[in-house]
Protein backbone atom coordinates (compact mmCIF):
# COMPACT_ATOMS: atom_id res chain seq x y z
CA UNK A 1 0.00 0.00 0.00
CA UNK A 2 2.58 2.65 1.50
CA UNK A 3 4.86 1.67 -2.19
CA UNK A 4 1.78 2.78 -4.82
CA UNK A 5 1.65 5.84 -2.37
CA UNK A 6 4.85 6.37 -3.27
CA UNK A 7 4.60 5.91 -7.04
CA UNK A 8 1.71 7.59 -7.40
CA UNK A 9 2.42 10.89 -5.81
CA UNK A 10 5.58 12.12 -7.89
CA UNK A 11 3.50 10.92 -11.04
CA UNK A 12 0.86 13.56 -9.50
CA UNK A 13 3.54 16.14 -8.99
CA UNK A 14 4.84 15.89 -12.36
CA UNK A 15 1.44 16.14 -14.00
CA UNK A 16 0.43 19.11 -11.99
CA UNK A 17 3.37 20.90 -12.61
CA UNK A 18 2.66 20.09 -16.58
CA UNK A 19 -0.55 21.39 -16.22
CA UNK A 20 0.61 24.91 -14.91
CA UNK A 21 3.18 25.46 -17.59
CA UNK A 22 2.28 29.17 -19.21
CA UNK A 23 2.07 28.08 -23.27
CA UNK A 24 3.04 31.32 -25.02
CA UNK A 25 0.88 32.37 -27.52
CA UNK A 26 2.76 33.44 -30.99
CA UNK A 27 0.96 35.98 -33.01
CA UNK A 28 1.53 36.52 -36.51
CA UNK A 29 1.10 39.96 -38.44
CA UNK A 30 -1.18 40.03 -41.36
CA UNK A 31 -2.10 36.14 -41.21
CA UNK A 32 -6.04 37.00 -40.81
CA UNK A 33 -8.66 33.82 -41.52
CA UNK A 34 -10.52 34.20 -44.96
CA UNK A 35 -13.98 33.97 -44.07
CA UNK A 36 -15.78 30.04 -44.76
CA UNK A 37 -18.05 30.22 -47.47
CA UNK A 38 -17.99 26.35 -48.12
CA UNK A 39 -21.72 25.88 -47.28
CA UNK A 40 -22.98 28.87 -48.71
CA UNK A 41 -21.17 28.07 -52.04
CA UNK A 42 -22.14 25.19 -52.12
CA UNK A 43 -26.05 26.43 -51.49
CA UNK A 44 -25.37 29.20 -54.67
CA UNK A 45 -23.85 26.42 -56.46
CA UNK A 46 -27.28 24.15 -56.66
CA UNK A 47 -29.27 27.47 -56.55
CA UNK A 48 -27.37 28.61 -60.07
CA UNK A 49 -27.13 25.23 -61.35
CA UNK A 50 -31.37 24.83 -60.57
CA UNK A 51 -32.48 27.99 -62.54
CA UNK A 52 -30.39 27.55 -65.93
CA UNK A 53 -32.02 23.79 -65.68
CA UNK A 54 -34.95 24.81 -65.23
CA UNK A 55 -35.12 27.95 -67.43
CA UNK A 56 -32.88 27.15 -70.01
CA UNK A 57 -32.84 23.26 -69.49
CA UNK A 58 -29.09 23.16 -68.89
CA UNK A 59 -26.52 23.91 -66.62
CA UNK A 60 -24.61 27.14 -66.86
CA UNK A 61 -21.42 27.55 -68.45
CA UNK A 62 -18.34 28.71 -66.68
CA UNK A 63 -18.28 32.12 -67.31
CA UNK A 64 -22.26 32.03 -66.42
CA UNK A 65 -21.90 30.51 -62.73
CA UNK A 66 -19.29 32.85 -62.82
CA UNK A 67 -21.33 35.77 -63.25
CA UNK A 68 -24.34 34.06 -61.44
CA UNK A 69 -22.11 33.82 -57.92
CA UNK A 70 -20.74 37.06 -58.35
CA UNK A 71 -23.93 38.78 -58.91
CA UNK A 72 -25.60 37.06 -55.60
CA UNK A 73 -22.26 37.53 -53.86
CA UNK A 74 -22.73 41.62 -54.39
CA UNK A 75 -24.98 41.99 -50.93
CA UNK A 76 -25.11 38.61 -49.10
CA UNK A 77 -27.88 36.87 -51.30
CA UNK A 78 -30.20 39.90 -50.69
CA UNK A 79 -33.50 40.26 -52.93
CA UNK A 80 -32.58 42.30 -55.63
CA UNK A 81 -29.25 40.34 -56.25
CA UNK A 82 -31.69 37.06 -56.70
CA UNK A 83 -33.98 39.26 -59.05
CA UNK A 84 -30.95 40.43 -60.81
CA UNK A 85 -29.19 37.27 -61.21
CA UNK A 86 -32.71 35.91 -62.52
CA UNK A 87 -33.37 38.64 -65.36
CA UNK A 88 -29.72 37.79 -66.40
CA UNK A 89 -31.54 34.03 -67.08
CA UNK A 90 -34.57 35.55 -68.66
CA UNK A 91 -32.45 37.78 -71.04
CA UNK A 92 -30.59 34.67 -72.52
CA UNK A 93 -31.60 34.03 -76.28
CA UNK A 94 -33.13 30.73 -75.37
CA UNK A 95 -35.21 31.18 -73.00
CA UNK A 96 -38.13 31.60 -75.28
CA UNK A 97 -37.51 28.18 -76.88
CA UNK A 98 -37.03 26.95 -73.47
CA UNK A 99 -40.68 28.10 -72.68
CA UNK A 100 -42.02 26.72 -75.74
CA UNK A 101 -41.00 23.49 -75.32
CA UNK A 102 -42.27 23.24 -71.48
CA UNK A 103 -45.49 24.63 -72.90
CA UNK A 104 -45.70 21.59 -76.07
CA UNK A 105 -44.63 18.87 -73.40
CA UNK A 106 -47.62 20.20 -71.08
CA UNK A 107 -50.50 20.70 -73.52
CA UNK A 108 -49.75 18.94 -77.02
CA UNK A 109 -48.08 15.85 -75.20
CA UNK A 110 -44.45 16.88 -76.51
CA UNK A 111 -45.84 17.68 -80.43
CA UNK A 112 -42.69 18.74 -82.03
CA UNK A 113 -42.19 21.20 -84.40
CA UNK A 114 -41.93 18.74 -87.32
CA UNK A 115 -44.94 17.82 -86.83
CA UNK A 116 -46.91 21.21 -87.29
CA UNK A 117 -44.80 21.42 -89.78
CA UNK A 118 -46.02 18.39 -91.62
CA UNK A 119 -49.66 19.32 -91.21
CA UNK A 120 -48.91 22.75 -92.56
CA UNK A 121 -47.52 20.91 -95.86
CA UNK A 122 -50.65 18.25 -95.98
CA UNK A 123 -52.61 21.42 -95.88
CA UNK A 124 -50.88 23.26 -98.76
CA UNK A 125 -51.06 20.59 -101.02
CA UNK A 126 -54.83 20.45 -100.22
CA UNK A 127 -55.17 23.94 -101.10
CA UNK A 128 -53.26 22.80 -104.88
CA UNK A 129 -56.65 20.76 -105.21
CA UNK A 130 -59.96 22.10 -106.71
CA UNK A 131 -61.77 19.21 -104.87
CA UNK A 132 -61.72 20.95 -101.37
CA UNK A 133 -61.77 24.29 -102.93
CA UNK A 134 -65.37 25.47 -100.52
CA UNK A 135 -63.14 24.50 -97.30
CA UNK A 136 -60.31 26.29 -98.62
CA UNK A 137 -60.83 29.46 -95.81
CA UNK A 138 -61.38 26.78 -93.19
CA UNK A 139 -57.75 25.73 -94.51
CA UNK A 140 -55.98 28.33 -94.83
CA UNK A 141 -57.04 29.11 -90.84
CA UNK A 142 -55.65 26.12 -89.64
CA UNK A 143 -52.66 26.43 -91.77
CA UNK A 144 -52.64 30.20 -89.95
CA UNK A 145 -53.12 29.00 -86.83
CA UNK A 146 -50.23 26.20 -86.83
CA UNK A 147 -47.93 28.65 -87.85
CA UNK A 148 -48.10 31.40 -84.99
CA UNK A 149 -47.63 28.31 -83.08
CA UNK A 150 -44.27 28.06 -85.05
CA UNK A 151 -43.68 31.59 -84.29
CA UNK A 152 -43.76 31.28 -80.55
CA UNK A 153 -40.58 31.53 -79.62
CA UNK A 154 -39.31 34.30 -81.96
CA UNK A 155 -42.79 36.46 -80.65
CA UNK A 156 -41.99 35.73 -77.11
CA UNK A 157 -38.92 36.69 -77.50
CA UNK A 158 -39.62 40.04 -78.97
CA UNK A 159 -41.96 40.71 -76.40
CA UNK A 160 -44.70 40.35 -78.62
CA UNK A 161 -46.69 38.03 -76.73
CA UNK A 162 -46.93 37.13 -73.22
CA UNK A 163 -47.54 33.74 -72.03
CA UNK A 164 -51.21 34.42 -71.88
CA UNK A 165 -51.10 34.30 -75.92
CA UNK A 166 -48.79 31.28 -76.20
CA UNK A 167 -51.12 28.98 -74.04
CA UNK A 168 -54.42 30.63 -76.47
CA UNK A 169 -51.96 29.20 -79.44
CA UNK A 170 -50.85 26.44 -78.01
CA UNK A 171 -54.66 25.11 -77.36
CA UNK A 172 -56.07 26.62 -80.59
CA UNK A 173 -54.73 24.34 -83.34
CA UNK A 174 -55.29 21.45 -85.62
CA UNK A 175 -53.07 19.18 -83.48
CA UNK A 176 -54.31 20.33 -79.77
CA UNK A 177 -57.87 19.12 -81.59
CA UNK A 178 -56.19 15.81 -82.81
CA UNK A 179 -55.36 15.54 -79.25
CA UNK A 180 -58.22 16.08 -77.39
CA UNK A 181 -61.12 15.51 -80.46
CA UNK A 182 -64.51 16.63 -80.02
CA UNK A 183 -66.41 19.23 -78.22
CA UNK A 184 -66.57 17.55 -74.99
CA UNK A 185 -62.95 16.30 -74.44
CA UNK A 186 -61.83 19.72 -75.94
CA UNK A 187 -63.93 21.80 -72.93
CA UNK A 188 -62.55 18.70 -70.60
CA UNK A 189 -58.99 19.19 -71.37
CA UNK A 190 -58.94 23.05 -71.02
CA UNK A 191 -60.49 22.64 -67.78
CA UNK A 192 -57.43 19.67 -66.70
CA UNK A 193 -54.49 21.44 -68.20
CA UNK A 194 -54.86 25.24 -66.65
CA UNK A 195 -57.48 24.68 -64.04
CA UNK A 196 -55.94 21.63 -62.59
CA UNK A 197 -59.53 19.76 -62.18
CA UNK A 198 -62.49 18.30 -64.41
CA UNK A 199 -65.16 20.88 -65.13
CA UNK A 200 -68.43 20.70 -63.36
CA UNK A 201 -71.85 19.38 -64.84
CA UNK A 202 -73.12 23.13 -65.60
CA UNK A 203 -69.60 24.21 -66.80
CA UNK A 204 -68.79 21.52 -69.00
CA UNK A 205 -72.55 22.16 -70.14
CA UNK A 206 -72.01 26.04 -70.97
CA UNK A 207 -68.30 25.31 -71.96
CA UNK A 208 -70.07 22.46 -75.07
CA UNK A 209 -72.71 24.88 -76.14
CA UNK A 210 -70.35 28.27 -76.18
CA UNK A 211 -67.47 25.92 -77.99
CA UNK A 212 -70.11 25.03 -80.75
CA UNK A 213 -71.34 28.12 -81.70
CA UNK A 214 -74.24 29.19 -79.28
CA UNK A 215 -74.32 31.50 -76.49
CA UNK A 216 -73.65 30.36 -73.14
CA UNK A 217 -72.01 31.86 -70.07
CA UNK A 218 -68.61 30.21 -68.45
CA UNK A 219 -66.80 32.05 -65.50
CA UNK A 220 -69.48 34.16 -65.34
CA UNK A 221 -68.65 36.02 -69.20
CA UNK A 222 -71.21 34.93 -71.90
CA UNK A 223 -69.87 34.31 -75.29
CA UNK A 224 -71.19 31.92 -78.12
CA UNK A 225 -67.74 30.74 -79.96
CA UNK A 226 -64.61 28.77 -79.60
CA UNK A 227 -62.48 31.57 -79.44
CA UNK A 228 -64.68 33.54 -77.23
CA UNK A 229 -64.22 30.33 -74.78
CA UNK A 230 -60.87 30.17 -74.58
CA UNK A 231 -60.11 34.16 -74.30
CA UNK A 232 -62.32 34.07 -71.38
CA UNK A 233 -61.01 30.86 -69.46
CA UNK A 234 -57.36 32.41 -70.06
CA UNK A 235 -57.93 35.52 -68.46
CA UNK A 236 -59.61 34.10 -65.39
CA UNK A 237 -58.48 34.44 -62.20
CA UNK A 238 -58.76 30.48 -62.10
CA UNK A 239 -56.62 30.46 -64.69
CA UNK A 240 -54.42 32.61 -62.80
CA UNK A 241 -54.52 30.20 -59.60
CA UNK A 242 -53.36 27.58 -62.14
CA UNK A 243 -50.78 29.17 -63.08
CA UNK A 244 -49.37 29.91 -59.31
CA UNK A 245 -50.09 25.95 -58.66
CA UNK A 246 -48.21 24.89 -61.60
CA UNK A 247 -44.94 26.78 -60.68
CA UNK A 248 -45.40 26.33 -57.27
CA UNK A 249 -45.49 22.10 -58.41
CA UNK A 250 -42.70 21.86 -60.89
CA UNK A 251 -40.24 24.77 -58.44
CA UNK A 252 -41.09 24.04 -55.18
CA UNK A 253 -42.93 20.89 -55.29
CA UNK A 254 -45.61 21.29 -53.21
CA UNK A 255 -49.11 23.50 -53.53
CA UNK A 256 -48.84 26.95 -52.73
CA UNK A 257 -50.57 27.88 -48.80
CA UNK A 258 -53.85 29.97 -49.04
CA UNK A 259 -52.16 33.27 -48.37
CA UNK A 260 -49.47 32.28 -51.57
CA UNK A 261 -52.04 31.60 -53.69
CA UNK A 262 -54.54 34.44 -52.93
CA UNK A 263 -51.29 37.23 -53.51
CA UNK A 264 -49.70 35.72 -56.37
CA UNK A 265 -53.06 34.97 -58.09
CA UNK A 266 -53.85 38.42 -57.97
CA UNK A 267 -50.01 39.56 -58.93
CA UNK A 268 -50.78 37.59 -62.03
CA UNK A 269 -54.33 38.96 -62.66
CA UNK A 270 -53.00 42.47 -62.43
CA UNK A 271 -49.93 42.27 -64.57
CA UNK A 272 -50.16 38.85 -66.44
CA UNK A 273 -46.42 39.03 -65.87
CA UNK A 274 -45.44 35.35 -65.94
CA UNK A 275 -41.31 36.17 -65.20
CA UNK A 276 -42.46 38.28 -62.16
CA UNK A 277 -44.61 35.47 -60.69
CA UNK A 278 -41.15 32.89 -61.80
CA UNK A 279 -39.30 35.62 -59.74
CA UNK A 280 -41.89 35.79 -56.57
CA UNK A 281 -40.94 31.86 -56.49
CA UNK A 282 -37.31 31.66 -57.84
CA UNK A 283 -36.06 34.31 -54.94
CA UNK A 284 -37.71 32.74 -52.28
CA UNK A 285 -35.06 31.37 -49.42
CA UNK A 286 -37.00 28.02 -49.95
CA UNK A 287 -35.94 27.68 -53.47
CA UNK A 288 -32.74 29.50 -52.51
CA UNK A 289 -32.24 26.74 -50.28
CA UNK A 290 -31.38 28.69 -47.25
Amino acid sequence: MSRSIAIIYPLFLLLALVSCRKTEEIVIRDNTAPPDYTVADVTLESYINRSYISLLGRKPTDAEFATGLTQLRLNNVSQSNRETFLDGVFSNPYYPNRLFDVGRSLYLNGSDTTEFQEFIDIFEVLLQDTQYQAVWPEIREEISKMQRVLDIPLDLGNGSIDIVEMHRRLCYNYVYDQINMGTQNFVVSMFQNFFFRYPTVAELEAGETMVDGFNAIILLQTGQTKVDFIAIFLRSKDYAEGQVRDVFTRFLFREPMTEEMERLSIQFVNNWDYEALLKAVMTTNEYVGL
